[in-house]
């Protein structure tokens, strides 16, 4: 189950490119911005809320948090703490954004 905020662009390559970025530069900062997640502070509440009460449920067997390389990197690594696989259907990922492609979903840091 993933839960979180519509995936969308801005966030595709956010790791890679800001990794060993520097910052100062008006024009350099510019270029980077859609590899930079737009963040939306009452989604995340909710849903760190809605993540303690499944917990408090009882009703987690596992969690993992969305960061560098998205659900590519998430679903991986939650797959090999389990020694399981996994079957990720893309196109069940709600998008805040039309015409998305699946490695564009599988990569982005926005969820």
């Amino acid at each position: 189950m993933l839960l979180g905020a519509s995936t969308g662009r801005d966030g595709i390559g956010g790791v890679s490119v800001l990794a060993s970025a520097s910052f100062g530069d008006e024009e350099e900062e510019a270029e980077k911005r859609p590899s930079v997640q737009v963040g939306d502070p009452f989604e995340e509440k909710r849903l760190i809320e809605a993540c303690l009460a499944l917990l408090d449920a009882g009703l987690v067997v596992g969690i993992q948090d969305l960061g560098g390389a998205g659900l590519t990197c998430a679903t991986s690594e939650t797959a090999s703490r389990g020694g399981v696989g996994m079957d990720v259907d893309v196109a069940a990922v709600p998008r805040r954004e039309p015409g998305m492609e699946p490695f564009e979903v599988l990569t982005s840091e926005s969820q």
